[in-house]
C-alpha cells in the first residue's frame, strides 16, 4: 500500500516513474523516464469522459493553437526565401538544423528549449505548405507555389556551406489531403516517398546526418469541434490507431526516409497507445485542427521528445558518429545497454 502511494506521489511530482519490484530484484527506474510518463498520460486519456473547464477554454482559437509565439519563426515561415531563425544556445559550437513545413515549425520552440538545455544552436528553416522532398505539389484549385522549390534549393546550399557543419538535420514534412501534383492530378505515395529520398540523399552526400520526424496522428474531423460537441462523452473523440494515418501519407514519409537510410523519429507514442489516440492528454488538447500539435501540448511533452530524438543514436544511419554526442545528451543518460535496448524497441 505504501509502495503504491509512493509511486503515485512520485508521478504527481514529475519524478522518474519506476517499474514494479519483482521477486528477483529491486525496483528499477524506467530507461526512458519522460516517455514512460507521457505514455501513462496517454493511456489515462483513453478513459477520460468529461471535458473540464480548462479543456473547454482551450477550444477557443484552437485552429491557431499550433502557431509558435515567436516573431523570429513568423518571419521565417512567411519569408519568400530561406530566412533562418536561430534558437537554443545561439553561441554554441554545436549546430542542429530543423527544416520543413508547418509540421517542423510546430516543434521549433520545443527543440530550441532543448538546445538551450543541452548546449546546441538550433537553426530553423521553415516554409509553409512546402515539402522537404523534391516533389512539385499544389493545393487543390491553386497553382504550385514557385517559392517552394526555390526555398528548398537555398536551404540545401546553406547547409552545404554552413560552418561549423551541422551535426544533425531534423526534417519534417506533412502531406496535406488537398495536395495534388503540379499538373493538378493525383499525387501518388510513391512520388512523395521518392521526392523525400532525393532530398535526404543530397543532405547525406554533403556529409550531414539526417533524422526525419513523423508519426503525428491525423484525424478525420476537427478534434476541437468534436470535444465541444461531446462534453460528457469525450471518448467519442478518440481516434483508433489504425485510422490515424488516412491515405497512408505518414507511411509514405517513413518509406522515403527509410529508402535514404536516414534515421527516423516516430513521435506517435506522444499521442497514442498501441490501439488508440485520445483527443485530450493530461488536461491538454493535443491537436490544433486535424493535423497540427497544439503549442501547449508540444511544450508538455518536450522531455519525451528529447528522448525520442536521442534514441536515434541506437539506429544505423549516415554520419551517425558526428551526431552521437548531442543525441546522447538529449537522452540525458550515458546511453547504457539498457537504454539502447529500450530505444531499439521503439517503432521506427
Amino acid at each position: 500500500m505504501l509502495a503504491a502511494l509512493a509511486a503515485l506521489l512520485a508521478l504527481a511530482l514529475g519524478a522518474a516513474p519506476v517499474q514494479a519490484s519483482t521477486a528477483t530484484g529491486p525496483r528499477v527506474a524506467s530507461p526512458l523516464p519522460a516517455l514512460h510518463t507521457v505514455r501513462g498520460w496517454v493511456a489515462a486519456g483513453l478513459t477520460d469522459t468529461m471535458v473540464t473547464p480548462d479543456v473547454a477554454q482551450q477550444l477557443s482559437g484552437n485552429a491557431y493553437a499550433w502557431i509558435p509565439k515567436s516573431q523570429c519563426l513568423t518571419t521565417a515561415i512567411d519569408s519568400a526565401n530561406a530566412t533562418p531563425c536561430v534558437l537554443g544556445d545561439v553561441a554554441a559550437a554545436t549546430t542542429v538544423v530543423l527544416v520543413g513545413d508547418s509540421s517542423a515549425d510546430q516543434w521549433a520552440l520545443d527543440l530550441g528549449s532543448l538546445g538551450s538545455a543541452d548546449g546546441f544552436r538550433l537553426v530553423v528553416y521553415v516554409h509553409s505548405a512546402c515539402p522537404v522532398g523534391a516533389v512539385a505539389v499544389a493545393l487543390y484549385g491553386e497553382h504550385p507555389d514557385p517559392s517552394c522549390p526555390a526555398f528548398r534549393a537555398l536551404v540545401l546550399a546553406d547547409l552545404a556551406a554552413m560552418h561549423p557543419r551541422p551535426v544533425l538535420v531534423l526534417a519534417s514534412e506533412l502531406r496535406l489531403s488537398n495536395y495534388v501534383s503540379a499538373t493538378g492530378g493525383r499525387l501518388s505515395d510513391a512520388s512523395w516517398s521518392k521526392g523525400l529520398t532525393r532530398t535526404l540523399d543530397t543532405l547525406e552526400g554533403d556529409g550531414l546526418g539526417v533524422a526525419v520526424l513523423h508519426g503525428v496522428p491525423v484525424t478525420a474531423t476537427d478534434p476541437a469541434s468534436c470535444i465541444a460537441a461531446n462534453p460528457a462523452a469525450l471518448t467519442r473523440c478518440t481516434v483508433q490507431r489504425d485510422h490515424a494515418d488516412p491515405g497512408g501519407y505518414d507511411e509514405a514519409t517513413w518509406a522515403g526516409a527509410h529508402a535514404a537510410r536516414a534515421a527516423v523519429v516516430n513521435v506517435s507514442p506522444l499521442f497514442c497507445t498501441t490501439t488508440a489516440c485520445p483527443a485530450v492528454v493530461d488536461g491538454d488538447v493535443t491537436h490544433s485542427g486535424d493535423n497540427h500539435v497544439t503549442e501547449r501540448y508540444a511544450a508538455a511533452v518536450t522531455p519525451a521528445l528529447a528522448e525520442l530524438v536521442g534514441c536515434t543514436v541506437a539506429q544505423s544511419f549516415a554520419h551517425r558518429a558526428g551526431a552521437a554526442p548531442v543525441l546522447r545528451r538529449l537522452l540525458g543518460t550515458t546511453a547504457s545497454t539498457r537504454v539502447l535496448r529500450a530505444c531499439r524497441a521503439l517503432a521506427p
